[in-house]
This record gives structure tokens, C-alpha cells and sequence, in this order.
């Protein structure tokens, strides 16, 4: 009798539940091109989700190799391309860094393209249009070309995803958070990465946000580069970086033609966030962009092309300029907007070429613009394999010939802020002469970042110079590219008792970890996790603080290692995002969210409850460690200091051009 009566109670309650939940609405906002979107209200985690929102005109057609174009009603109104499956986020990111180891209005180039965020062209904000046309936004739309299951992907795949706390209204005004995901330029999806625990966290701390994910292109689609698609973008071979270029500064020819297109895309993506995050109960004005890893590079990529102040509310962007930055600070996850050697467009011919041949379009009529016209008609499963095909001739799991910047999808000088791209030169020279965005930062790293990412199979020291002249030696100075080996093998010696990990699980410190007397696994990752990450973070702070042009900064390193990681592996790429997504269960998730959230709230990621984080500067050196045990404490950011100071000396970054 009681139990039957407890279970009439249950079955009550839940009734009750259902009833209730039936009577929230699902959410909706209503965009600048006038659709109404129709999201999903989550009750039990408190969010309103709008997914697979359109943000830019579908890439294809004549839109391939083409910079994203403003979106439009009738496109809007189109909702999700079809795919065969439905992308499923995933409970970490990991394997993607994993993966990544192992008719249409034509719109020139360099168009003002930042003047489609509302309110750039006369400093005010046009009203918005209500329509009735209303579409659901209640599902993912594909991933965009890369390696997995094709059933989930698409050509047609720049879609945003946003979330908000369900009881906040839609004019809320809530700090915004925009996420741009990793993978190596090479995999990954803004769907990958469900931010539910990371709100809730934030709510927690009283310090909701607004959160927003999307798709940029990858692989080939979003990074292909050669001399024949820098002509057709009005460059040259060099992507401007000559001395005396006669380089256009607005005409890219007939048919729309751009680099470093998945930057592109992120500029874009911010642009459409800016002129639409109020209907969803965001703040426009408050925007802060956070990228790891590849997407981190990608936050650096923003920082050099929206140089100067942030776009005040009701000011109006200048066409004679670059354009100002339209989001008020910045975190970076594992990178920075130096890191790779950057190529120049003609640097990729060989690779441009090879896939020419292999469509059946390297002997097209009517010169460059024939060839562009015949792979814009390939079928996009082909170039999808073309790609792929690229990224495994250079891997590091070969034993090469390597692709210079250690991936074939890696950016270009592509005329730089002035052209509407992002690098007229090194990123370390923008960032020496102050052309970046004044905003506020997070930066970080985690311990051992080189480690999921290097050669194993090196057992030489030879092995070793080849891999680190082929991925990071740009200049054809041959004399400067010996000395700068002979700095970077003082530097990172073959020692395994300084290599990385460096406080390997097994408490061995001098284990190769891997086959042969003389493996160069440690050596190469030690190498690799500071020339790529750890060195960079340095010299972005060094340059933005010492300069005055970054007005705060907070760094951290993080020390905590994940319980399943390998032991050759140490506290890997990607641990501090398993973390702040929560995909990894810990005391620290929370931290990290309230940490995020406030700096995203009052540009300072210190508040109640939080550990003390001192601001960064460059006499006392302090950063925030997220140590073993899930503690944090402070340290002094001086770890391998001299070997950083070599990779950030004039001749190595020379060299490298990074």
C-alpha cells in the first residue's frame, strides 16, 4: 500500500513536471534579414538552444575559394542542407587533435566585407525588419569536408549554433562568448563542443553568458593557396610581402577569389554575432572571441586583421582602414597569432598542382581562371578526397618529405589587414609593430603541448634536423638557416631528462618511451610544444604589454594531468579544454567556467569564490598554475626561459617566419 502510493505520488510529480515544461514556448529570435528563428528549450540544464543557423551564403558553386558572402533572406529562410546524418556532439575533444596528428552576388576579395555587421556604414543600427517567415533551428547543420563520416558533412556547412539560459529574456543583453573550435585546420565542428556545463558553471557564479559555436571551412576548401588563386585575389605570389608590391588593394578580379579562407569565415562568423546576438539576449558590444588550438591560431589571425581599439557602440568602421575589432577581448587556448612558418601563396604550388592533375584540370583553357572555373565544378566528395589525400602525404607519422608549417592547411600571407586579409609579414613582425587588436587577453598552454603531435619513429639525430628545417625553415638563406639549427639543437639538445613530458606519470625522467637508444621522441616534443605554442604565448604578452597596446593580460600553464593520457604523453594539447567544457570531470570545471565568464562579464577573470589570478606583467612574471590534484597556485612564468629566448631571437623568427 505505501509503496503504491509513493509510486501515485512519482507518477504525480512527473506529471506535473511535463505540464510545466509544456508550457515554456520554445525560444525565438528574430534575425537582421527578418526570419524568425524557432529554437529548443532544454529545462532540465535551463538553456534555450538555437542550432544550425545560417551565417554566411552557402561556399559553393562559384563560391568555392570565394570569401563567405553576407547572408540573405531567401538563403536564411532555406534552413540546414541536407546530409545524410545528423552531427552528434561528442563528450571531448580530443580525438580531433588526435586526428589531426595522425549564381550567387559576387563579391570581390577585398570588398569592405566588416560592413555587413549593422551599424559600420553610418554609425547607426538600422531597424529590424519582423517578417513572418519562420524556420526551426533545432538541429545541427553539417560538419563541414574533413576526414570521419561523409554522411555528416557537407560543402555547404557555415552554420552557428547559439545557446542562452533559458529564463533570461531575449533582451537580456548577457556578455557573449564565441567559441572557435580546433583540429588542426583540419577537422572539428562548432557542434563538437555543447556548452551546457560550462554555462550552468557560469551561472553558478552568477555570471551568465551568451555562447556561440560554428563551422569554418577546412582542409582544402578553407585553406588552399597557391600563385594561381593569389593572382585571381589581386596578390602575388608572395601574398604582398615584397618590397615595392604593385599588389591591388581592392580589385581581386572577376570571380571572387580568396586565402586563408577558414579565417574568413571566422571574421565572418563574428560579424554576423555582432549584427544579430541581441535578438538571442546577447550584448553586441560585449564580445569576447576564444579559440583553442587551431582556433586559438585562428583568435591570433582576428587579432592582426581588426587592428586599433574595439568598434565603440554607434561608431562606424572606416572603408580607408582596416577594419576595427568587433569583439572586446580574447582567450587563448593553446596558441597565439604567431606559431606556424608562414608560407607564401607560391610556397603551396607544388600541392596545388598535384591536385590540378589528379582532377583532370591542370590543362583546363583560359589560363589560371580556367583551372579555378574547372575545380569549382568537381564534385566536392573529390576534392574532399584530394584534400585528405594532402594531409596524409604530411603527416608526421611518415618519415616525410614534410610540409613547411607542419600541416598542407596552414595560413598564408594573403596581403595582410589592409586587403582584408590577415598577414602582410610574419605575425611576429605585426605584432612588433603594434597592429592588433587592443583588447584584453587570457592566454595559456598546457604543459606538454608537443607530445600527441611528433614523430615517434626518429631514431637519429639527422631524423630530427630534417624534420625541423622541412616544417619550419621558410627563408632559402642557407647560411641563416644553419645558424638557427645550430641555435635550436644547443637549445633542445638530446638530453631525455629535458625533454617532454616533462614529469612523465612513471617518474622516469629520462624514459625514451619509445624504440631505439637514441629516439628523439622527448627532444622532438620538447621542440615542438615551444616553438609552436609556449614561445609565442611569451612573445604576444612580451609585445602587447611592453608596447601598451594589450590593456591587460592573464596567463596560466596547465599542469594537471589527465588520468587516462598515456604516460609518454605527460598533461598533453587539449587538457585545459577538456576542462572548461567539462568533458573531463573535475573541481576545475567550475573554476575554469567562472574564470571565463567573468573576464567575458568584467574583463578581469577574478571574482568571488575564484582563485587569485594577478594580472601579467613583464618584470614580475606571474601566471596562474592548474596543478595535479586539481589545485591551482601562482608561479613565476620563467620555465625554460633561455631556450624560448633562442626560438624568439630575431635570427630563428627570421628563419622561421613565424
Amino acid at each position: 500500500m505505501q509503496r503504491h502510493a509513493i509510486e501515485l505520488l512519482l507518477s504525480f510529480v512527473l506529471a506535473a513536471a511535463v505540464a510545466c515544461a509544456a508550457k515554456i514556448p520554445p525560444p525565438q529570435a528574430t534575425l537582421d534579414v527578418g526570419t524568425i528563428l524557432t529554437g529548443t528549450a532544454d529545462t532540465g540544464n535551463n538553456i534555450a538552444r538555437w542550432q544550425g543557423v545560417r551565417y554566411a551564403q552557402p561556399p559553393v558553386g562559384k563560391l568555392r575559394f570565394a570569401p563567405p558572402q553576407p547572408i540573405d533572406k531567401a538563403t536564411q529562410n532555406s534552413g540546414v542542407a541536407p546530409s545524410k546524418k545528423t552531427p552528434q556532439a561528442h563528450g571531448g575533444a580530443g580525438k580531433h587533435h588526435d586526428n589531426a596528428a595522425l549564381s550567387l552576388r559576387p563579391m570581390p576579395f577585398f570588398t569592405d566585407s566588416w560592413h555587413y555587421a549593422r551599424g559600420f556604414i553610418n554609425g547607426t543600427r538600422p531597424l529590424r525588419k519582423r517578417a513572418a517567415s519562420t524556420i526551426a533551428a533545432t538541429k545541427p547543420g553539417p560538419k563541414c569536408a574533413q576526414s570521419g563520416d561523409i554522411d555528416e558533412q557537407s560543402e555547404d556547412c557555415l552554420y552557428a549554433n547559439v545557446y542562452r539560459p533559458l529564463d533570461a529574456p531575449n533582451n537580456a543583453s548577457l556578455p557573449v562568448i564565441l567559441f572557435i573550435h580546433g583540429g588542426a585546420f583540419q577537422t572539428g565542428s562548432g557542434s563538437d563542443y555543447d556548452p551546457t556545463l560550462f554555462m550552468k558553471g557560469a551561472v553558478k557564479q552568477s555570471l551568465p553568458v551568451v555562447f556561440v559555436t560554428f563551422n569554418y571551412r577546412l582542409n582544402g576548401f578553407g585553406f588552399f593557396a597557391s600563385s594561381d588563386l593569389a593572382t585571381l585575389a589581386g596578390l602575388d605570389a608572395s601574398g604582398c610581402t615584397g618590397k615595392g608590391s604593385k599588389c591591388s588593394a581592392k580589385d581581386a578580379g572577376s570571380q571572387p577569389v580568396g586565402l586563408n579562407l577558414g579565417f574568413q569565415d571566422m571574421k565572418m562568423a563574428i560579424n554576423w554575432t555582432y549584427s544579430n546576438i541581441d535578438s538571442f539576449g546577447g550584448d553586441p558590444s560585449k564580445i569576447t572571441i576564444w579559440g583553442q588550438s587551431a582556433g586559438a591560431f585562428g583568435v591570433g589571425a582576428q587579432l592582426v586583421g581588426s587592428p586599433g581599439r574595439p568598434l565603440a557602440s554607434g561608431q562606424a568602421q572606416s572603408s580607408s582602414n582596416p577594419p576595427r575589432p568587433l569583439f572586446r577581448a580574447a582567450i587563448f587556448q593553446s596558441g597565439a597569432p604567431s606559431g606556424y612558418a608562414l608560407a607564401l601563396p607560391s610556397d603551396r604550388d607544388l600541392s596545388w598542382q598535384q591536385t590540378l592533375t589528379n582532377l583532370k584540370c591542370g590543362d583546363a583553357a583560359g589560363g589560371a581562371q580556367g583551372r579555378l572555373n574547372c575545380v569549382r565544378n568537381v564534385p566536392w566528395q573529390a576534392l574532399r578526397n584530394e584534400s585528405l589525400a594532402l594531409s596524409a602525404a604530411g603527416s608526421f607519422a611518415t618519415d616525410g618529405p614534410y610540409v613547411l608549417g607542419g600541416y598542407p592547411w596552414s595560413p598564408v600571407a594573403d596581403g595582410g589587414a589592409r586587403r582584408g586579409g590577415f598577414f602582410d609579414q610574419a605575425a611576429s613582425q605585426i605584432l612588433q609593430q603594434g597592429d592588433f587588436a587592443q583588447v584584453p587577453i587570457i592566454t595559456g598552454n598546457n604543459l606538454d603541448e608537443g607530445t600527441i603531435f611528433v614523430p615517434h619513429q626518429f631514431t637519429t639525430p639527422t631524423q630530427f634536423e630534417r624534420w625541423v628545417r622541412e616544417v619550419y625553415f621558410q627563408s632559402s638563406n642557407v647560411t641563416a638557416q644553419d645558424m638557427a639549427y645550430e641555435v635550436i639543437s644547443a637549445s633542445y639538445s638530446d638530453v631525455p631528462a629535458l625533454g617532454s613530458p616533462y614529469s612523465p606519470a612513471n617518474g622516469n625522467a629520462s624514459d625514451r618511451f619509445w624504440p631505439g637508444e637514441d629516439n628523439q621522441y622527448k627532444r622532438c616534443a620538447s621542440f615542438y610544444g615551444d616553438m609552436r605554442y609556449h614561445s609565442n604565448r611569451r612573445f604576444l604578452l612580451q609585445q602587447g604589454l611592453e608596447s601598451k597596446k594589450t590593456p591587460a593580460a592573464w596567463t596560466y600553464l596547465f599542469q594537471d594531468r589527465p588520468v587516462h593520457a598515456a604516460v609518454d604523453l605527460g598533461v598533453p594539447h587539449s587538457s585545459d579544454l577538456d576542462i572548461a567544457f567539462g568533458f573531463r570531470p573535475s573541481t576545475l570545471n567550475a573554476v575554469v567556467a567562472g574564470q571565463y565568464a567573468s573576464f567575458a562579464t568584467n574583463l578581469d577573470p577574478n571574482g568571488k569564490g575564484l582563485p587569485v589570478w594577478p594580472k601579467y606583467d613583464t618584470k614580475g612574471k606571474m601566471m596562474l598554475s592548474y596543478n595535479d590534484g586539481e589545485r591551482t597556485d601562482t608561479i613565476i612564468d620563467d620555465y625554460r626561459e633561455e631556450q624560448m629566448d633562442a626560438l624568439n631571437s630575431v635570427l630563428v623568427r627570421a628563419v622561421t617566419n613565424r
